[in-house]
């Protein structure tokens, strides 16, 4: 599962705005500071080498923090972990990349150089994720709860299949769009096709786990 919080507040008690977030992720929790933001991970490591997160570019211009699993992450080079990603394929593809990933994520990315700041959810916000972003304050976390323990009490759930891009100086949403595009005409006369990407989407979910895996028929 994993969880994160990213803010422009004071934390003064980590353990009391972590409380309830950190149970989606027990297995490590990393604190980052940079430009007066504070990065809160959770780590459920369950494939893959454990990455602490935030993931930060070699320049340090550019912070990643996310949930999720991206299944299709080798396209974007042969990272550690499918995390990894994230940044060098923002660097490919600008603000649109979230459009390029296949898979389950709720993330925030900071480029500190252009002064933007990227927020997004997969297609059917399979994870969880609130924001407050306004000039009182930022935040952005897994759970409402994280917020209202920072002073953030107006936050509201960020919907599904969508990415927002915030221009950071004023924190002023200048660009939505979806992160997939459907098209619902009906095509299909079989079911042929159906099974086949079924199969699939399981295979990419398990592909590689560590633990013992399940399927309820």
């Amino acid at each position: 599962m994993c969880s994160f919080l990213v803010t422009d507040q004071i934390i003064n008690n980590l353990r009391f705005v972590n409380q309830f977030i950190k149970q989606r992720g027990p297995d490590a929790t990393n604190e980052y500071h940079i430009h007066h933001y504070t990065f809160i991970h959770n780590l459920l490591s369950i494939t893959g080498e454990m990455r602490k997160q935030p993931f930060v570019s070699d320049d340090q211009k550019i912070v990643c923090i996310y949930n999720g699993q991206i299944y299709n992450y080798r396209d974007f080079g042969f990272p550690h972990s499918d995390g990894e990603c994230l940044i060098p394929a923002y660097q490919k593809y600008g603000e649109s990349f979230t459009q390029q990933l296949d898979g389950e994520f709720a993330l925030v990315l900071f480029d500190f150089e252009k002064r933007l700041l990227i927020v997004s959810s997969d297609t059917f916000r399979t994870k969880p994720l609130w924001y407050s972003i306004s000039k009182k304050g930022v935040g952005i976390g897994s759970y409402k709860s994280c917020l209202d323990r920072i002073g953030l009490s107006n936050s509201v759930q960020f919907p599904a299949n969508t990415t927002h891009i915030y221009n950071l100086d004023t924190l002023t949403c200048f660009n939505k769009f979806n992160v997939v595009n459907f098209d619902l005409t009906q095509h299909k006369t079989t079911f042929q096709d159906w099974r086949a990407a079924f199969k699939q989407s399981i295979y990419k979910r398990v592909h590689g786990c560590r633990e013992k895996i399940f399927i309820i028929s």
